[in-house]
């Protein structure tokens, strides 16, 4: 692999050593923001939402809350339902999502 990637121009070379740095970068400072969160379950993902019919979520409005929209509006959402419904869970996904 060494020498297939020296016998590419130094241009592409860089380009690919910045590509790489780059990269890094951005895992890194998702760490960062994942262990500085007060998130408890980062496993949480939206796509993993179960949507029985006795949860009674809609599934279009979640997807459609998933874009983070509302973020960039700088507007809240309020997760609402009785004990154990997963609002948490639900809460840490978006959260997740948006780091």
């Amino acid at each position: 692999m060494y020498t297939q990637l020296m016998s590419l121009p130094f241009p592409f070379i860089k380009l690919i050593q910045i590509s790489n740095i780059s990269a890094n970068c951005s895992f890194a400072k998702l760490s960062v923001n994942l262990k500085f969160s007060r998130i408890k379950d980062k496993q949480a993902a939206i796509e993993l939402i179960d949507y029985n019919t006795k949860r009674n979520l809609n599934r279009a409005q979640i997807l459609s809350l998933a874009s983070l929209d509302f973020i960039a509006h700088r507007q809240n959402i309020i997760i609402t339902g009785k004990t154990g419904t997963g609002k948490s869970y639900i809460a840490q996904g978006f959260a997740n999502k948006a780091i």
